[in-house]
């Protein structure tokens, strides 16, 4: 069993165990666009002699964004990216935490291309909608020491909400369930993880990803997953919606979680992880991590419909 680096600080102890793009235009819109097609078709009138009457019949063809498509949320001005709707495995069975790997269909949604950034946060807290982090942050770092409902919050003002664990997975994955965001192996160039500049005792000092904390959000494009989404590994952990909990060996469709519980689960790793702990499948779903916890490795994300 190998040693995974988790959260520095007061999660630097829980993480000793792993047991327990493309590239598509900037404006495309965040709804759905149609195309109208008319059909005339003229028929005789019942009454003998009189003009034909005329029947315009209208269709309406509705066409989804394509994968990886990115749009702008007006709240906050944050790029999000399509995640179309799919099938893949979710979980691995070489863990306990992520085991069983089992099949999950998700409908297809907008997710957030970066993790939010502190300046994407202050918007809605200058809104009044958001409380303030508790340790403020450059603007370009993504938002930290918040809580679950502050994420909630924030998502919500913003017109979307926190991605389920299931569409954040597949998000990162795809339908390949890739064990990283950018494919099979593990590349330090693609992902700030504990390097050289890391002071726990997991770190790899062959590689040097330039921040010794957060760096700025999309700053490792070669990072990006399937859909372009960028941060799904390493930086900083990532709230989701869902209570801590097993996994069913069931296949299920946009599966949520359980309906209550006293933790909720973190996922992607942070700039304190080694090579296994940011895994797009690795799940952090004890500890100290409570709803309320504000920890400075802690950001998230937001989805939408």
């Amino acid at each position: 069993m190998r040693k995974v680096g988790l959260l520095a600080l007061v999660l630097a102890a829980a993480c000793s165990s792993a047991d327990t793009a493309v590239t598509s235009p900037m404006t495309t819109p965040s709804t759905t666009t149609s195309a109208t097609r008319a059909t005339t078709t003229t028929a005789p009138t019942a009454t003998t002699g009189s003009a034909p009457t005329t029947t315009t019949t209208t269709t309406t063809t509705t066409t989804l964004p394509s994968v990886g498509d990115v749009s702008t949320r007006a709240a906050d001005g944050s790029e999000t990216v399509w995640v179309p709707g799919g099938t893949f495995a979710m979980g691995d069975d070489a863990f306990a935490a992520e085991a069983p790997a089992h099949e999950v269909t998700v409908g297809g949604f907008w997710i957030d291309r970066t993790e939010v950034s502190t300046a994407a946060y202050d918007t809605c807290v200058a809104a009044g909608a958001c409380r303030p982090a508790r340790v403020a942050g450059d603007e370009d770092l993504p938002v930290t020491t918040v809580s679950w409902q502050d994420a909630v919050d924030f998502c919500t003002w913003a017109g979307s909400r926190l991605p389920t664990e299931a569409e954040w997975e597949y998000a990162a994955r795809g339908p390949a369930a890739f064990p990283y965001p950018w494919g099979a192996a593990f590349d330090p160039a693609a992902v700030n993880f504990c390097d050289v500049n890391c002071t726990e005792a997991w770190s790899d000092e062959a590689a040097d990803d330039g921040y010794a904390g957060a760096a700025p959000v999309g700053t490792y494009p070669s990072g990006a997953s399937w859909v372009g989404a960028l941060d799904m590994a390493g930086n900083v952990w990532e709230w989701v919606a869902d209570w801590s909990g097993p996994y069913s060996a069931d296949a299920v469709r946009d599966p949520t979680g359980p309906d209550e519980g006293t933790t909720r689960v973190i996922r992607g790793g942070a700039y304190a992880s080694d090579a296994g702990g940011v895994r797009a499948s690795y799940r952090f779903l004890g500890g100290d991590v409570r709803p309320t916890s504000r920890h400075p490795n802690i950001g998230f994300r937001c989805a939408g419909p």
